[in-house]
């Protein structure tokens, strides 16, 4: 609890964007491929980044894709 209130401070006070750098500081598989997963669709790509919207957003041989929500495999 006192881990989400700092946080949470954060957040209201500077916006997403210090969160979203910090934890893309210590993404796991960033730029390596990776599989993320909906109810509805699986896409295969390069994990490029998280928007500012939170979106996973992955290069694929199409285009690159923003994911909201999906279970992500490595």
């Amino acid at each position: 609890a006192t881990t989400f209130a700092r946080y949470e401070t954060q957040f209201v006070t500077y916006g997403f964007a210090p969160i979203r750098e910090a934890w893309l500081a210590r993404a796991a598989r960033l730029g390596e491929v990776i599989t993320a997963r909906t109810s509805r669709d699986e896409t295969v790509g390069t994990f490029e980044t998280v928007d500012l919207s939170g979106n996973l957003v992955l290069k694929t041989p199409q285009d690159s894709v923003a994911i909201p929500a999906a279970d992500v495999f490595f």
